[in-house]
């Protein structure tokens, strides 16, 4: 994707294109296993590539608030945080394991963000999902691989980010979205926000899974709604830039 001009009177402190972002920390969790102690803090294909397209969205658009959907520990939320210390990072995990460690996080970093823990939907309400447990924990990426955890049903809360956005107070301009196959749910509850707010910038990784059409409809959707689609060209996923 084309580096564009940043201007270093805006909200973000960001360095020269290709230099890099100033580094979050991240504490010591069983959800970082190895393979994702290697994905973050610096993954050099699709997260690098995506956060630093995020910095610069959070300037261009002049972002006060940054929406971290599917935010795992934190990785998005507290960089944009370390980056962009007048914003806000509102991080939605549906893990409750995931938002203690993501409010440890933004802690570790001197952050001031908000963790919301439920799935993020089209409304308000709940849903039913698995969850990868080891012997009552978690599930870290060691454990799956040699076979070792059980899957859980659990029920979590939802909420849309309109719902979340008008009760707040906010009207955010910058969304990374990455909720394993519920992508369709979080962007169609976004329809409203899509009429209130311009300009935007919202960074999907879209998880098909046999469903063909998938990628089709949110493109057109986000079309129709007047953002130009990009696409990084990564392996291992289908990463996508919204942007008007």
């Amino acid at each position: 994707m084309r580096e564009e001009e940043r201007d270093e009177g805006r909200l973000c402190h960001m360095r020269k294109a290709g230099s890099g972002v100033n580094e979050a920390t991240f504490a010591p969790s069983p959800l970082l296993s190895s393979w994702t102690a290697e994905l973050y803090p610096s993954h050099p294909m699709s997260m690098g590539m995506m956060l630093g397209d995020i910095l610069e969205d959070m300037a261009r658009t002049e972002a006060v608030d940054f929406f971290d959907v599917g935010a795992h520990v934190g990785f998005y939320a507290c960089h944009v945080g370390v980056n962009c210390p007048q914003a806000t990072p509102h991080a939605f995990d549906l893990n409750p394991a995931c938002c203690v460690e993501i409010a440890r996080n933004l802690f570790e970093n001197h952050i001031q963000g908000r963790v919301i823990c439920a799935a993020v939907a089209e409304e308000a309400g709940q849903i039913r999902r698995m969850r990868l447990f080891r012997e009552g924990k978690p599930a870290t990426m060691k454990s799956i691989q040699n076979h070792e955890p059980t899957m859980v049903p659990f029920v979590a809360p939802t909420v849309s980010l309109w719902t979340y956005a008008v009760q707040a107070g906010i009207m955010p301009k910058v969304f990374k979205i990455d909720v394993e196959r519920d992508e369709e749910r979080v962007i169609y509850g976004m329809k409203h926000l899509f009429r209130f707010n311009d300009p935007m910038a919202v960074y999907v990784e879209i998880h098909p899974r046999g469903d063909g059409q998938m990628i089709h409809r949110i493109v057109d959707f986000m079309h129709h709604h007047g953002f130009a689609p990009a696409r990084y060209e990564v392996e291992g996923g289908d990463h996508f830039r919204f942007r008007r």
